[in-house]
């Protein structure tokens, strides 16, 4: 992503996400988090939340292994 605060808009959704999520689990899967936790947060769609997802996951790697 170009612009910082959608990066750090990215990366918050992702650590909010994968605190909440447990494999294995249909109601805390990634789609119940969106829905019960982060889409009444931070208003997005769904399509928008999964973009998040993998732009936080690729910033975070990148960041990590400087």
């Amino acid at each position: 992503m170009k612009n910082k605060n959608k990066q750090k808009m990215a990366e918050i959704v992702c650590k909010i996400t994968y605190e909440n999520y447990v494999p294995g689990r249909h109601d805390k899967c990634k789609s119940a988090v969106y829905r019960n936790i982060l889409n009444k947060m931070y208003p997005m769609s769904s399509a928008t939340f999964f973009r998040y997802l993998k732009e936080g996951e690729k910033y975070s790697k990148i960041m990590n292994n400087e």
